[in-house]
């Protein structure tokens, strides 16, 4: 438990180099949407692009797909000057479901919204690329844990903060540092360096649990904590929300 809350992440710091460089990809993209349309049924070959979207920038909020629920389809092609041997996506925030294409290829999906995260999009040689992104607001049960219907504020589609690509001329360049607290008393750190890997918060279970059965005894201790006497509509609440 203790371990489970002192895990920190700090916010990644990409400085430029020779050797590595963060190419910007926000901007004016191609569009489409499908209105109540799930991501894993939209073939990317065929989107017909109608209009143009800012990113970042929240679909939902346009007048042609105000308050809409579906998915919508992004695209711009891009030009690199030289070829580099490895490259991460990096998304500052979106909602709420994401899937990412390059080229055609598929590289990663992503049902954390308002999340900071990386996709490991490999070698990129010099010349025209064409990033294609899956976006999708459906408030599905089954699909999107993180938000319910008449939640206290609202659930976005879209770009919440920038998107770019990490740019590297090696192949296995050093790309996190995890930063976690061991002693606060004496300030003892713990460093771990992570190289070049996907990467998306990762909270490891003790032996024994799966990492649903953690989640319920992490939120079940802290409610025992909380309630002792554990009101029944407030469990009732709560085992709504563990799902």
């Amino acid at each position: 438990m203790q371990d489970y809350i002192k895990r920190k992440l700090l916010k990644t710091v990409f400085r430029e180099t020779e050797s590595m460089k963060k190419f910007d990809l926000n901007g004016v993209w191609e569009f489409a949407f499908y209105d109540q349309t799930m991501l894993e049924d939209i073939d990317i070959d065929q989107a017909e692009f109608n209009n143009f979207m800012a990113v970042p920038g929240c679909f939902d909020c346009m007048p042609h797909q105000y308050c809409q629920r579906g998915c919508a389809v992004y695209s711009r092609s891009f030009t690199l000057e030289e070829s580099w041997a490895s490259s991460q996506l990096r998304i500052d925030g979106m909602g709420l479901r994401c899937k990412f294409f390059i080229d055609g290829k598929e590289i990663g999906f992503c049902a954390m919204p308002y999340s900071n995260f990386t996709l490991d999009s490999g070698a990129l040689s010099a010349g025209e690329h064409r990033i294609t992104a899956l976006l999708d607001n459906n408030l599905d049960p089954d699909k999107m844990k993180l938000f319910r219907p008449n939640y206290d504020f609202y659930a976005f589609g879209g770009f919440y903060h920038g998107v770019s690509l990490e740019l590297s001329k090696e192949a296995n360049p050093l790309t996190r540092v995890f930063v976690r607290t061991v002693d606060y008393k004496t300030g003892k750190l713990n460093l771990e360096f992570v190289f070049n890997e996907y990467h998306l918060p990762s909270f490891p279970v003790p032996e024994g649990y799966t990492n649903e059965e953690y989640f319920r005894k992490l939120c079940m201790d802290g409610f025992r904590e909380r309630y002792p006497s554990a009101p029944a509509d407030y469990m009732d609440r709560l085992e709504y929300e563990i799902g």
